[in-house]
């Protein structure tokens, strides 16, 4: 068996072809409580500092041991030392030698280690951590590991092993700790002890161009991408952050798409800094909320320290903004010690910025919004080490415009926000960051340097899916007023063209606004918000209760504010926060609602005074983002759509038309990472779904040829073919009295019915699978019309048995809440929207699912779905997932059905060229063409279904077959007969010697094992008389399929 051990020792082999020196800690000669290599440590400094006299090595080691300050504390201070050096005062006492524990300039000069099973004593208990990385006799990296094949292990319990028990039982370990690295081979994680498990990270990448690895080969991209002598050095001198000061211990490792992003660009813009270069540093697209604020963080401080830059100025501008609210600014204000600059600042205008200047030669840090420069402020600075680092670079920032335009027919003489900021820094570089940029952004700051997608951010889980529900058919007035929506889409399209057609574009949406404000209809809209808000509530679809509403003005704000005030009065009375035993911050106690927009010079008395000022909407930020805080709910018109990060809110209410850049920026609010939180979800009540397909294709990097992100009614079928499967496996178990009125029968009822689902493991396995991926999809439509009531019941008494199973597991009391769910009175019938149109399938990674997917239930269920686009897209999609799933295992048959799938996708994509003027006969024709197109791709899913049962038949697993398959496929190709039986067994034989091989964890990249292995599959076929002819084809397909399960983590 491949265990923790044989994981340990393999990677102790990485480690020593990567240049360390490996130490069996067993044999080293110590005091086990001590974590530091002290001749290590001793022959570094000799050989960095020849004239040191041991007394001077004292005093440097005596002051690079750090403790009694926390644990928190030590490791801050112990990691400035570590990267930044320190002084001691010489013999002589007249002179200061400075200590630099790491040559970050020599790396020769260093002594690299990678050290196993090194037994350190603590306080009480000792522990043996299972790696450690040391340089110089420093341990800066520890490493623990977890069994690949014992599924019941996960990396999550070594976190939890490192952070808790490692961390409490010998803290001497963790003071001078860079990072912590979780593995079991396939799933590779880097974070610190300080985060929790969802704040680890997979390195991905070994170098910046490489695509992204996952599976066992994953492994070695972080070994290649983090353990390289200099990548490592690189990362603990600019990639680790400690914040000025933290309540919450932070301290953040980057992840590879922060690394490469920021080394990337800091190359280019040494390229491109004037006098030699065109002052253009170059884009960074990276999809919001995959953290761009650190990219840029990390950025400044390699150019701060950079000697060619000869202390550089960086100015950061941000959007229209409140600089005092703004999370970008906020966390560049605390970050001086980081960025090795005491003068990090905000400033209020162009002015103020020329009189910071002006004294000051070079060095600073200046955060301001584009809109504080005029034309007063031309020429600041003429240096050209100023680098001007744009966040979300469009917009303002792009407008290079200087020239004269009509504005109610009166000629203006116009100076774009961008033209003054670049004749004020006329020799900078300019540089920007943006999830949505634009041709214009690239004209304004060069070519895209780096890039990190929606998709990619999605896949490593940086950020949440999206989940969309359209709300807006049953809340509208009337179609001519909805008509009007869609006059103003049209027109909206031009907008940007030319400041005109901008103007005009304004003036439309005030007429618009009419429509979107009217009285009845945020009368209706209001009743619907607080229906649909408490349910998500009351079932538990949301983690905090945070949700924003996002209005199309701020009178329009003003007016539903005071409507919901009318309709919820208990949300508007100030409360308490929830009581957290232990919470150190405390949140104020506050109303439930809040209108959170800027103050307008004309605003009425109340509307005025409801929006405060600067202090009073950060504050109202703080409150916010505190999880327990009372206020849950934020009515918003631009505000806190960009570069608000609240990781717990997951609901957005859009009714306001948003397009392009500002709608990916909008919804992506709702997209960040937290414990429990399975999706973000947007709440359309004006129809923007074809706006939001529109910018997805523009913005959505790998992903512009989705249709758009999953909407409700997707999960809805998700959820009736959920409970028809675990009906179908229920019709056995009498359930009727869980839904009578006699709470000890309910009771007795769910007893029984745990006591069923846990006759056998596999069974119990399957259940707790099939309620999760319920749940999961219920969470996400609950509260469509579409779900009756009968069937929620339905859905209340599977979770209430999951739940009970999963506590009694645990030893714990079963908790009667999920019982009691089912007395609960379902809220109002949900109100449906025409826009929810979308289909996908939604599926657990269980082992069972492909085969409940390809259920005759399932697709039973398909097949009777009325209209034939829709019932095409989903077995479209079916296919999709079943051919990546026999792909893992069975790279030839995988291939053999996706150039099938490839063509009839091709034929449905092709139905309509060259019909644009079809008669009303010839529709029907188109409609019978997609239905013999659903039938074809039908028949594709009939194949692969027949082709894995014909293992069965053989007596041969998964992935026997697939050694068959490739037998079979040399049989036909070379056209000759070859008994069955013959090659079944052979296929046997084959696969177990090929397993055998794979069990080196470098097989793939040593030609030894890839000789012996090619010489013994010549033995088998020799054995079995298998052509000579043939057999070199049959090795090359063989090795392809190994590389496949290597790809797959198989």
């Amino acid at each position: 068996m491949f265990t923790e051990e044989s994981l340990e020792n393999a990677i102790m082999m990485e480690f020593v072809n990567r240049g360390y020196v490996h130490v069996d800690g067993r044999i080293i000669k110590r005091d086990i409580r001590d974590v530091l290599l002290w001749d290590d440590l001793r022959n570094y400094l000799v050989k960095k500092y020849p004239d040191i006299s041991d007394s001077e090595m004292q005093r440097a080691i005596s002051q690079f041991q750090v403790k009694d300050r926390g644990d928190y504390d030590n490791n801050l201070l112990t990691i400035f030392n570590i990267r930044e050096g320190f002084g001691i005062q010489r013999d002589d006492k007249k002179s200061t030698l400075w200590i630099e524990l790491i040559d970050f300039d020599d790396l020769d000069n260093n002594i690299f280690k990678i050290v196993n099973q090194l037994k350190i004593q603590g306080p009480e208990e000792y522990r043996i951590p299972d790696a450690i990385v040391y340089v110089n006799g420093i341990p800066l990296v520890v490493f623990e590991f977890k069994s690949i094949v014992r599924e019941e292990v996960t990396i999550e319990d070594a976190c939890v092993q490192m952070n808790t028990r490692y961390l409490r039982d010998i803290p001497d370990l963790f003071i001078y700790n860079a990072f912590t690295v979780i593995s079991d081979g396939s799933n590779n994680k880097i974070g610190t002890v300080f985060t929790d498990y969802s704040n680890y990270y997979s390195w991905n990448k070994a170098n910046a161009d490489d695509p992204p690895s996952d599976g066992l080969s994953s492994l070695y991209a972080m070994l290649d991408g983090v353990f390289k002598k200099e990548r490592l050095l690189a990362i603990i001198h600019d990639f680790i952050y400690f914040p000025d000061e933290s309540k919450t211990d932070m301290k953040l490792v980057c992840r590879y798409p922060q690394f490469f992003g920021a080394t990337k660009l800091f190359e280019n813009i040494k390229q491109h800094m004037k006098p030699e270069g065109d002052g253009k540093g170059g884009t960074y697209f990276g999809t919001t909320g995959c953290g761009k604020s650190y990219t840029m963080m990390f950025l400044t401080r390699l150019l701060m320290r950079a000697e060619e830059l000869r202390n550089p100025t960086v100015i950061v501008i941000v959007d229209r903004v409140d600089l005092l609210a703004n999370q970008l600014g906020k966390q560049f204000v605390k970050s001086k010690k980081y960025l090795r600059d005491n003068k990090v600042v905000t400033v209020g205008s162009g002015r103020e910025l020329r009189a910071m200047l002006k004294d000051v030669a070079s060095g600073g840090v200046y955060l301001t919004t584009i809109q504080k420069f005029n034309e007063e402020d031309i020429l600041l600075s003429d240096r050209n080490n100023i680098v001007v680092i744009s966040d979300e670079a469009h917009r303002s920032q792009l407008n290079l415009e200087d020239a004269d335009r009509f504005i109610d027919g009166k000629r203006v003489h116009s100076v774009g926000f961008a033209k003054i900021l670049h004749d004020s820094f006329p020799n900078a570089t300019y540089v920007g960051f943006s999830g949505t940029p634009i041709d214009d952004t690239m004209e304004v700051f060069g070519p895209i340097v780096d890039e990190y997608t929606m998709a990619e951010s999605e896949k490593d889980n940086i950020t949440s899916k999206i989940v969309y529900e359209g709300r807006a058919a049953k809340v509208r007035l009337s179609d001519e007023q909805m008509q009007a929506i869609e006059d103003y889409y049209r027109d909206a399209e031009q907008k940007g063209a030319n400041p005109y057609q901008i103007e005009k574009s304004k003036k439309d949406l005030s007429k618009l606004d009419i429509i979107i404000g009217h009285t009845d209809r945020l009368e209706k809209i209001a009743n619907d918000f607080i229906t649909h808000y408490e349910k998500r509530v009351d079932e538990g679809a949301t983690v905090c209760g945070k949700a924003l509403f996002v209005c199309s003005n701020r009178k329009i704000a003003f007016d539903f504010y005071n409507i919901l005030r009318q309709k919820r009065p208990d949300w508007f009375v100030i409360r308490d926060p929830e009581d957290v035993p232990g919470q150190i911050d405390k949140a104020k106690p506050i109303e439930m609602v809040k209108l959170v927009a800027t103050r307008g010079k004309d605003d009425p008395k109340e509307l005025y005074e409801l929006c405060g000022d600067d202090v009073y909407r950060a504050d109202l930020h703080t409150q916010f983002e505190h999880p327990e805080s009372n206020f849950k709910i934020a009515i918003v018109v631009d505000m806190w759509l960009t570069g608000f990060d609240v990781k717990f809110l997951d609901t957005m209410y859009i009714d306001k038309p948003i397009q392009k850049h500002t709608l990916i920026q909008a919804i992506s609010r709702v997209n960040r990472i937290y414990p429990g939180k399975e999706c973000g979800l947007v709440v359309d009540y004006l129809g923007i779904k074809k706006e939001l397909d529109i910018a997805l294709n523009m913005y959505a990097g790998s992903m512009r040829n989705r249709d758009g992100y999953p909407d409700s009614s997707e999960f809805v079928i998700i959820v009736k073919n959920q409970l028809s499967i675990l009906d179908s496996r229920f019709h056995n178990f009498d359930s009727s009295d869980y839904f009578s009125d006699d709470k000890s029968k309910q009771l007795k009822c769910l007893s029984n019915a745990m006591e069923f689902v846990q006759h056998s493991s596999e069974f119990e396995t399957w259940f707790m699978a099939q309620v999760r991926a319920l749940k999961i999809a219920y969470n996400n439509c609950v509260y469509s019309d579409d779900i009756s009531k009968a069937e929620v019941d339905r859905i209340y008494f599977y979770t209430a048995i999951r739940s009970m199973v999963a506590k009694v597991t645990k030893s714990e009391a079963p908790d009667t809440a999920m019982m009691n769910r089912k007395v609960r009175e379902m809220l109002e019938r949900a109100i449906e929207s025409d826009q929810v149109t979308q289909l996908s399938i939604v599926y657990d990674d269980s082992p069972h699912d492909q085969i409940e997917l390809l259920s005759e239930e399932y697709l039973d269920k398909i097949k009777s779905i009325p209209g034939s686009n829709t019932k095409y897209k989903l077995l479209e999609r079916l296919a999709r997932l079943v051919i990546a799933k026999v792909s893992s295992v069975n790279k030839l048959k995988a291939d053999t059905f996706s150039d099938k799938f490839k063509k009839i996708v091709s034929k449905y994509n092709d139905r309509h060229v060259g019909m644009e003027e079809l008669t009303e006969m010839m529709n029907f024709m188109v409609d019978d063409m997609v239905e013999l197109y659903s039938d074809e791709m039908l028949a594709l899913i009939d194949e692969i279904i027949l082709d894995s049962e014909q293992g069965n038949k053989y007596g041969l697993t998964l992935r026997e077959k697939a050694f068959f398959d490739i037998l079979q496929k040399a049989v036909n190709d070379y056209e000759f007969e070859y008994p069955e039986d013959k090659m079944v067994e052979m296929s046997k034989e084959l696969r177990a010697r090929a397993d055998e091989a794979c069990s080196v964890l470098d097989w793939s990249q040593r030609q030894d094992v890839r000789y012996s292995l090619q010489m013994e599959m010549a033995r088998i076929m020799k054995k079995y008389g298998f052509p000579p002819a043939v057999r070199e084809g049959v090795y090359d397909m063989i090795f392809q399929q190994l590389e496949n399960y290597k790809k797959n983590g198989e």
